[in-house]
C-alpha cells in the first residue's frame, strides 16, 4: 500500500534574494521557502497477519478470523486487482478500515454472506485517569443475490466480458465509537461515527454496474460542557461498463463513473481543500465524474487502463478559500497480477 498522498520530499517554493549595504561592501541574502511534507518518510509495516479457520456442512461455510485484517464490508468484499478503474471509488476512502480484532463470515445456501467483525476502534490518543477506556470499531455486512447462480464465487468491479449473469445486493453497517479527540484535566472529548448503507452489483455478459450510498453520522462528546450537534454526510456513486471482446483476443471496455460526495448535508461550502495525486484522498466535499478505457489482454491479470477524472469541490468558507477547487487528471496504467 503506497503512502497517503502527501507523502513526498520537500521541495523548493520559492527564492528571494536581498542585497544590502554599498556596492564594495554590499551582503547577498537568499532565503528558500520549502514545502516540507509531515510524511516524507515511513517504516515498513504488516499488512495483513491473521490466521482463520473455515468451517463447511451442508449450506453453510463459516470463516473465523482474528489477527490484522480488514472487515467484511463493502470496501473489502472487491479485491483491489478487480477495480474497474486505477483509482479507487470515492467511497472506498470513507469506510476503509484495517485493525486488530476478531470475526466471522458465513456463505448461506450459496445465496446470502453475513459478517461481523469487532476490531480495535481508531483512537490514537493514550486514554488519562478521567477517561474512559478508548473506542472499539464494529462492523456488520450482509450481501445476498436472488439465487445461488447469480451470487458470484468472486465479486469483481468488473468481469472484463466474461460471459455469466450475477446480482449482488448489500448492505453494510459501521460504527467507530468512543475515539478520544483530546484528553486533558478540564475535559476530555470522543468522536463516533456510524456509517451505513446499500450497495449493488450488476453483471451481465459484457456489462457491469455498481451502485452504492452511504449515510454518515458523526456525534461529538464532551465530559465537560456542550455536547455539539451531530453532523451528517452522506456520500453516492454510480459506475458501469461494458467489455467488447475483439478477435484477436483481448477485450476492450470503456467505463464511465460519477460520485458525490457531501461531508457535512448542513454546510454547503465545505471546499478549498486541492485534490491530491489523481484520486480522491482529501476527505473534502464536491463532485468527481470519471471515464476511461480498458484493455484486458488476460482479464484482470494483464490489463492496461487510462481514465480521465474532472473534480469541483464545494465553495470555500471564506474569501480565501472561496473558489471552488478544481482538477483534472489523466491516469495511465498497466496492471499485472500473478
Amino acid at each position: 500500500e503506497r503512502a497517503d498522498a502527501g507523502a513526498r520530499s520537500s521541495y523548493v517554493s520559492g527564492v528571494t534574494t536581498t542585497t544590502t549595504g554599498t556596492p564594495i561592501t554590499a551582503v547577498t541574502t537568499t532565503t528558500t521557502t520549502a514545502d516540507i511534507s509531515t510524511n516524507k518518510t515511513r517504516t515498513a509495516e504488516l499488512y495483513y497477519a491473521n490466521v482463520a479457520k473455515v468451517f463447511k456442512s451442508d449450506g453453510f461455510d463459516i470463516d473465523i478470523h482474528m489477527g490484522l485484517d480488514k472487515p467484511f464490508n463493502g470496501e473489502s468484499s472487491i479485491s483491489s486487482s478487480g477495480y474497474l478503474f486505477p483509482m479507487d471509488r470515492p467511497i472506498a476512502h470513507l469506510i476503509e478500515y484495517r485493525d486488530t480484532g476478531i470475526g466471522t463470515k458465513a456463505l448461506i445456501a450459496d445465496s446470502v454472506r453475513v459478517g461481523v467483525d469487532v476490531q480495535n476502534g481508531t483512537t490514537t490518543i493514550s486514554p488519562d485517569a478521567n477517561s474512559d477506556a478508548a473506542g472499539l470499531f464494529t462492523s456488520a455486512r450482509i450481501e445476498f443475490a436472488p439465487g445461488k447462480d447469480f451470487m458470484p464465487a468472486k465479486k469483481m468491479e468488473s468481469w472484463a466480458g466474461a460471459e455469466g449473469h450475477h446480482l449482488v445486493i448489500g448492505f453494510d453497517y459501521m460504527n467507530d465509537s468512543g475515539k478520544l479527540q483530546s484528553v486533558s484535566a478540564t475535559n476530555d472529548q470522543k468522536l463516533s461515527v456510524m456509517t451505513i448503507g446499500p450497495d449493488i452489483l450488476y453483471h451481465f455478459n459484457g456489462l457491469t454496474a455498481l451502485a452504492d450510498l452511504r449515510m454518515r453520522t458523526t456525534k461529538t462528546e464532551n465530559s465537560v460542557g456542550a455536547t455539539p450537534d451531530d453532523v451528517k454526510g452522506q456520500v453516492w456513486g454510480i459506475q458501469a461498463a461494458y467489455a467488447i471482446p475483439t478477435e484477436m483476443g483481448f477485450a476492450i471496455e470503456p467505463a464511465i463513473r460519477f460520485s458525490k460526495i457531501d461531508l457535512n448535508k448542513d454546510n454547503d461550502q465545505e471546499g478549498g481543500a486541492p485534490f491530491n495525486q489523481g484520486e480522491y484522498r482529501t476527505v473534502a466535499s464536491g463532485k468527481e465524474f470519471t471515464f476511461g478505457v480498458n484493455a484486458y489482454w488476460n482479464g484482470h491479470a494483464n490489463k492496461t487502463q487510462l481514465a480521465y477524472t474532472n473534480w469541483t469541490g464545494e465553495e470555500g468558507p471564506s474569501a480565501a478559500t472561496g473558489d471552488k477547487g478544481k482538477a483534472h487528471v489523466i491516469t495511465l496504467q498497466h496492471q499485472v497480477t500473478f
